[in-house]
């Protein structure tokens, strides 16, 4: 576990430099899936802050004074504010605001007007619901903007709700390419293990 926390912080810290936002809602989302959404917000939030700090003296030719004094003055308040507020909110808000996130970075991808989007474990650490309607998001943006969306994923009834083609890697080598139909009649006994969630078989 504790190798598993270390590797989460130094890709999150990498992450949160070079992209922002983007680093830290990494982080968040992955502890919350170890300790659960009110501990991964306090437990994060000191790695963030590093973060941070390290982009903000990277770029700090780029800074606009005037600008940046404005904002610290309305984020300390908030900050404090925000804090007392997700210390008091129930864990579903949290994984609503989750949803939220997700939803603001998919239309934030999809005003580039690009020709396929990529989501990585789009339904982490959401539960059942939830995850359904990040799902039947994916599947209207493919459907009704004909975009290309490439999702990476070990969450089966997401995959099998959505893909009209699913390819398997097992040891760094793809298993098998197909259809969901293609997934549920082969005899691969790796495939079958997986699909099925067995603990027996030959999946070390």
């Amino acid at each position: 576990m504790t190798l598993v926390v270390a590797a989460l912080g130094l890709l999150a810290g990498v992450l949160t430099t070079l992209a922002g936002q983007g680093g830290g809602l990494f982080l968040i989302v992955a502890c919350s899936i170890l300790v659960g959404p009110h501990e991964a917000l306090a437990i994060t939030a000191p790695a963030l802050l590093l973060g941070n700090l390290h982009r903000a003296v990277l770029f700090r030719r780029f800074i606009h004074r005037g600008i940046a004094v404005r904002v610290v003055v309305g984020a300390i308040p908030g900050a404090f504010c925000g804090g007392l507020v997700a210390g008091a909110i129930p864990p579903w808000a949290i994984e609503a605001l989750l949803v939220g996130l997700t939803v603001v970075a998919i239309a934030r991808a999809l005003s580039f007007q690009p020709s396929y989007v990529l989501f990585d474990e789009p339904t982490t650490s959401l539960d059942p619901v939830s995850a359904r309607r990040v799902d039947r998001l994916i599947r209207d943006l493919s459907e009704r903007l004909k975009v290309t969306s490439l999702v990476v994923s070990h969450d089966l009834p997401s995959i099998f709700g959505i893909a009209d083609r699913i390819v398997m890697l097992y040891k760094g080598k793809v298993r098998l390419l197909g259809t969901p139909s293609d997934f549920r009649r082969t005899d691969d006994p790796v495939v079958q293990q997986f699909i099925n969630g067995r603990a027996e078989g030959p999946i070390e």
